[in-house]
């Protein structure tokens, strides 16, 4: 199902085969698309999303394929997304979002850096945490 322009509801499945969840769309995954397209905003090329909503199963394998305790992740909860957006380095990715959260052109939230990317997660809307920030190169 097409949600925003640049993004389908099957770009966020869940990587063991589970859909994202019909009754989360409207109230999760359109807003967190809606930030998304802003962040794809910057350079007006595809952005690849690693990894969007997760089982908690799912997740806890994640975890424990790691060596890692399992999170209570945002990503379980339908509102987080993992991305790689072409014509930028994880770093200027993480510096961009970090701009646009600054000026308010999007919630803050949760963003961490990666080797690979950058996670976005709308934590601080939609969950009522506060921000968080985490680099893991």
């Amino acid at each position: 199902m097409q949600i925003t322009e640049h993004f389908d509801s099957d770009e966020f499945s869940c990587h063991d085969g589970t859909d994202y969840p019909k009754e989360w769309i409207d109230s999760k995954l359109k807003p967190l698309c809606g930030d998304l397209e802003c962040i794809r905003a910057l350079t007006n090329q595809q952005m690849n999303i690693e990894s969007g909503y997760r089982t908690v199963s799912w997740n806890n394998a994640i975890y424990k394929a790691r060596g890692e305790t399992p999170t209570d992740s945002e990503h379980c909860k339908g509102i987080a997304a993992d991305i790689i957006l072409s014509g930028m380095s994880s770093h200027e990715l993480y510096n961009a979002i970090s701009v646009l959260i600054k000026e308010k052109a999007i919630p803050d939230g949760g963003l961490g850096l990666y080797r690979w990317g950058c996670h976005y997660d709308l934590r601080c809307t939609l969950d009522n945490k506060p921000p968080a920030r985490w680099v893991k190169e």
